[in-house]
């Protein structure tokens, strides 16, 4: 066994050392988005890891007798281990003021021909990415994520009501690093148009194709910051029904994957429809979202009643 552990873990090793830095964003956006499709399938590993509120409470009780012992037992070791913290769902803020930082700071560090960020882009065209994106639709892309931290921040800070749901502090450390990823991840495939630019002779334009992907995402944003006000003006564990909550149970989500696609779609390199890097980002937030989207339906529908509850959670006429 130990020859052959020997041989071949090296081998691993290199080869996840070998990976382009965009590669390493696509791992662990699909990483985490095959979690939250897993763990569908275990309902006391759900609890303990996804939920938390009202949900928490309601699926506390539908999975207290119908969670496996192997299920139990894991959840004891993850409480052991300390990986079911809880800390503020207050702490949300941190995202959207930490993306505006890192936005900030590439920004600084693209006018500058920063070391690190020459390094990343460097790497990535090395690897034989990065060359792509043209250097206007980096820009537009990045003031698009930048635009979206801003208003999330905003929303945070003005609009929503104070929550005292907590949130595990492994799902914090995870969300941050999701943001870490999402920072670089808008710039990445464009890494060989960053590489030695002169500004002042760049051509900072977007091209035409991302201009339908913009408007959808100013489309969505709007609406998002919509059902969050909607939102907020109930009282608490009330039935949201204006708007796009009379037809869809978290429209608000609906919104956050339209944004992401949108995203996807302006910085998407020549030959494809999409950006893969951030199209593997939509498929975490579509898994991510649409499990929490489910939980929200069945603790609605045991609230409320299934009549009063919209047949669709997510996404019109599919899930």
């Amino acid at each position: 066994m130990e020859p052959l552990v020997s041989k071949y873990v090296p081998h691993v090793l290199l080869h996840l050392l070998s990976l382009a830095p965009s590669q390493y964003c696509q791992a662990y956006f699909t990483i985490l988005g095959l979690g939250c499709v897993g763990l569908q399938l275990l309902p006391s590993l759900q609890d303990a890891l996804l939920n938390y509120g009202a949900r928490k409470a309601a699926a506390g009780d539908s999975t207290a007798t119908g969670g496996t012992t192997e299920e139990s037992l894991l959840v004891t070791l993850l409480r052991k281990l300390g990986l079911l913290t809880r800390v503020p769902h207050s702490w949300f803020v941190h995202f959207y003021v930490a993306l505006l930082c890192l936005q900030a700071f590439w920004a600084v560090q693209f006018v500058t021909h920063g070391r690190i960020l020459t390094t990343i882009a460097e790497r990535e065209v090395a690897s034989g990415g990065g060359g792509g994106m043209t250097l206007g639709q980096v820009v537009l892309v990045w003031v698009m994520l930048s635009i979206q931290g801003a208003r999330r921040l905003y929303e945070c800070l003005v609009i929503m009501k104070p929550s005292a749901s907590p949130m595990l502090a492994v799902h914090w450390v995870l969300s941050f690093l999701v943001y870490v990823f999402m920072s670089i991840s808008i710039w990445v495939e464009g890494s060989a148009s960053i590489i030695n630019v002169s500004l002042a002779d760049a051509n900072l334009a977007p091209p035409f194709h991302t201009l339908f992907p913009f408007i959808s995402f100013v489309v969505a944003s709007r609406q998002q910051q919509e059902a969050h006000k909607h939102l907020a003006s109930l009282k608490k564990y009330t039935l949201p029904t204006q708007g796009l909550f009379s037809n869809i149970v978290c429209p608000h989500y609906t919104c956050e994957c339209l944004i992401y696609v949108g995203l996807a779609a302006a910085a998407a390199p020549r030959g494809h429809v999409f950006n893969p890097t951030l199209l593997c980002a939509l498929f975490f937030v579509v898994a991510n979202l649409g499990a929490t989207a489910n939980n929200t339906k069945r603790w609605y529908v045991e609230k409320f009643g299934a009549a009063k509850v919209p047949r669709w959670r997510m996404i019109l006429f599919i899930f």
